[in-house]
């Protein structure tokens, strides 16, 4: 019998009672997998191959906080912006219990910008724009 793709994937993790936990993570914590002759995020690949197709511009971010699992009921299609939100209310991300940034402005919801290496001040951006005029 031919190994299918769906086969060949669902002989790299463990299911639990709640995720399902990819056997082997690369030193970031996500597991890879080649699919269409492509290797991706393990997470991602899940999505495919039990929900739909993902555009490139979105990614599959996790509910349930654990990049290790592909549980499809645990990923979403979303943003790279609401992926770094996510990680920050889940306290994931290294500047997550921060209140205010290094020039002490306040982070509320309307004062910040997400970056893939965390939160920045909008306030702090414009001021380093206004500086190179």
């Amino acid at each position: 019998m031919e190994n299918t793709t769906l086969q060949r994937f669902e002989s790299k993790f463990v299911k639990t009672d709640n995720c399902w936990l990819w056997k082997n993570p690369c030193k970031d914590g996500y597991g890879k997998f080649w699919i269409n002759g492509k290797k991706i995020k393990a997470s991602r690949a899940s999505y495919i191959l039990y929900k739909e197709n993902i555009s490139a511009e979105l990614s599959a971010n996790h509910t349930c906080n654990n990049p290790r699992c592909v549980n499809p009921e645990h990923i979403y299609a979303g943003t790279h912006k609401e992926n770094m939100k996510d990680m920050l209310i889940a306290g994931n991300h290294n500047n997550a219990r921060k209140t205010h940034c290094k020039r002490g402005h306040e982070f509320t919801e309307e004062n910040i910008y997400y970056r893939p290496t965390g939160r920045e001040c909008k306030n702090c951006i414009q001021l380093r724009n206004n500086k190179s005029l």
